[in-house]
């Protein structure tokens, strides 16, 4: 019998993937430093909350009010204001 699974469900996933790849570079860092899996699953896990962090603190500052202020869109919208005034006034 065949059983097909949604995309999120196969093995080929590339969630599950980059799970398998995280847990392996945990287990090849914990056995060249010769500690146990914890260490190395601590290690990456320390490394991808700081990478997690700097990414949402780039974000944060990316959509703070002075970059999402629509400066060009005021101006535009003065200068037709002020186009507007002279041609009907």
């Amino acid at each position: 019998m065949v059983r097909y699974y949604p995309t999120s469900w196969s093995s080929s996933s590339s969630g599950i993937q980059s799970m398998r790849r995280t847990i392996g570079v945990s287990l090849w860092l914990a056995s060249a430093m010769g500690a146990s899996p914890f260490v190395g699953y601590l290690i990456v896990g320390v490394v991808i909350t700081v990478i997690g962090a700097i990414l949402l603190m780039t974000a944060k500052s990316k959509l703070s009010a002075d970059n999402l202020a629509m400066t060009r869109t005021a101006a535009s919208l003065q200068e037709d204001q002020r186009a507007v005034k002279e041609n009907f006034s």
